[in-house]
């Protein structure tokens, strides 16, 4: 069922046609428009999507003024209608076979960015804080207002022309021409713009939509009432309108929104120049304390931006251009986006505000290193009190004094002399086997290595287990706890009788000693039973990980 186009328009609130005429020469020049079409489209009224397609802007101008505010449908029922809307870029001219130069309610089908021929304007949103569905008080409005016109002079010391401004009804919009295709590439570009836009201008009370940057994107159409809720003295429906319109709209230069872009706080950015990570360290504190003023403070990107009222390195910039950024694993980050202030980051903000603190933190840091690591008494070391916990195998003697330290058993194998007299029976007892390397190869490389003493003493070892993490405890074998004597097996797979050597016991302190050779492979375990003998073999010589069902 057709919108009649002679349906009747409410009094109030009403449409301004010249403002509509107005808004569709800036947008689009001056009509027909024969190259491309563009969309009206008036979402959720009680009939659907009400849309249509235009390549004649007097129609279209028509249509806008008699849907803005609400109709009556063809029974003489009054139709809401929230707000107008135009697709903000020009879109594909076949499109105009949908439904051309009018509207149908009930719309199935709307544009989509792959139908935008080109990317011709950038729009920025500002948008009170208020209940959904309702239209804003005047103070919310005027916040709007305000804010945009500080973006605007914030994004002009950055190199941008001047923009459109304009009153959205209950906001404030800021409309910047540029000339990009419509590509992913410069989708991204533009997405990316938006977050810079938003890192910095949203918060109290004044959000920037950040959901503005694809192609298709509708655009409230000026001239048009913006009609949220009832219409309430506090909360008054508003005609949208240009507020303030350039003699000449030049194109953003492409490297001016790609400078944009770098701007917004990422985590991990390597162009920001930061400090490491610390998440015991309460930057906003840090910042009160030093007197550095905080213009909003928020959430960004599962961190926390700190936008600063002035540049601390040069009180002059004073547009928002300074922030320190503390992400989530407690990397911190500063900067000031002028080009005088370029190479300044969150270790230059600490040199300036806080003198001396390099030293101060130094000191602990080298009391730490210069700390005499414990003595290891062997290639396997269980220290005093141990509670049969956790066992850490490596072949790193740093790491095994480290793991020592921390009160855990150890196993220092070296590569070609197999593992160490004494071992097999500390990993049996153990609740469970780290091993642990300094590099994932090396882990895995020696993880393979001694799966099949960890099968025999009874730790389960899986494929991909990760750097550090914890085998499998104990099996049991028929209803008992795996309890063989020991058996200790060479690099090479063999395996020889002999008495197991008692884990070595020292003191602490002094120069780790050198691990011990093959020469010192001297004792071994007991002979097991024939059968037990052949079923080993057959482990180590079969696919270890086939062997244990992984």
């Amino acid at each position: 069922m057709s919108v009649k186009a002679s349906a009747a328009v409410e009094k109030k609130p009403k449409a301004d046609p010249a403002e509509i005429r107005r808004t569709l020469g800036l947008l689009f020049g001056p009509g027909p428009w024969r190259d491309f079409c563009v969309e009206l489209r008036v979402p959720g009224t009680r009939m659907g999507t009400v849309a249509g397609y235009f390549s004649d802007p007097e129609e279209l101008a028509k249509w806008a003024a008699r849907l803005s505010g609400g109709f009556k449908n063809r029974r003489g029922e009054r139709v809401r209608v929230g707000s107008v809307y135009v697709t903000l870029n020009p879109l594909d001219p076949a499109l105009l076979a949908r439904c051309v130069n009018r509207c149908e309610p009930y719309a199935k089908t709307t544009a989509s960015d792959a139908d935008v021929i080109a990317r011709r304007w950038l729009g920025l949103d500002f948008d009170p804080a208020r209940p959904s569905g309702v239209s804003s008080t005047d103070e919310e409005h005027e916040a709007a207002l305000e804010r945009a016109r500080r973006a605007r002079e914030w994004l002009r010391g950055v190199g941008w022309p001047e923009p459109v401004l304009a009153d959205s009804g209950n906001g404030a919009h800021l409309l910047y021409r540029v000339d990009l295709p419509n590509t992913p590439e410069a989708t991204g570009l533009v997405r990316r713009v938006v977050d810079a836009v938003a890192a910095f201008h949203s918060g109290d009370g004044v959000e920037v939509d950040r959901k503005v940057y694809n192609a298709a994107r509708v655009w409230k159409l000026y001239g048009t009432m913006a009609c949220k809720g009832d219409d309430l003295p506090e909360r008054p429906h508003r005609l949208a309108r240009l507020l303030e319109v350039p003699e000449t709209l030049d194109v953003v230069p492409v490297e001016v929104l790609e400078r944009t872009a770098a701007m917004a706080p990422q985590p991990g950015a390597g162009g920001l120049r930061g400090g490491g990570a610390d998440v015991g360290f309460d930057v906003g504190a840090w910042l009160e304390e030093h007197g550095v003023e905080v213009h909003s403070v928020k959430g960004w990107n599962g961190g926390r931006l700190w936008v600063l009222r002035r540049c601390p390195w040069n009180p002059e910039h004073t547009n928002l251009s300074a922030f320190v950024f503390q992400d989530a694993t407690g990397r911190v980050v500063a900067k000031c986006h002028h080009n005088s202030c370029s190479g300044k980051g969150w270790e230059e903000l600490r040199d300036l505000l806080e003198p001396g603190w390099r030293e101060r933190e130094a000191r602990p840091a080298a009391a730490r290193a210069g700390k005499a690591a414990p003595r290891l008494p062997g290639r396997v070391a269980v220290p005093e009190g141990w509670d049969r916990g956790v066992a850490v195998v490596t072949a790193s003697w740093e790491l095994a004094r480290e793991a020592y330290a921390a009160g855990k058993a150890v196993v220092v194998v070296s590569p070609g002399a197999g593992v160490p007299p004494g071992a097999p029976r500390v990993l049996r007892d153990a609740g469970a086997v780290e091993v642990v390397a300094a590099t994932e190869e090396e882990r895995f490389a020696l993880s393979w290595d001694l799966y099949p003493l960890l099968a025999v003493v009874g730790h389960e070892l899986r494929r991909g287990v990760e750097e550090g993490s914890t085998l499998g405890a104990p099996f049991q074998e028929d209803g008992e706890l795996f309890t063989r004597e020991e058996v200790s097996v060479r690099r090479d797979g063999r395996l020889a009788p002999g008495d197991p050597r008692e884990v070595g016991k020292g003191e602490l302190g002094g120069e780790s000693q050198s691990p011990p050779g093959d020469d010192e492979w001297d004792s071994f375990a007991p002979p097991l039973p024939p059968e037990e003998v052949a079923e080993l073999r057959r482990r180590l010589t079969a696919d270890p990980f086939k062997a244990r069902g992984c």
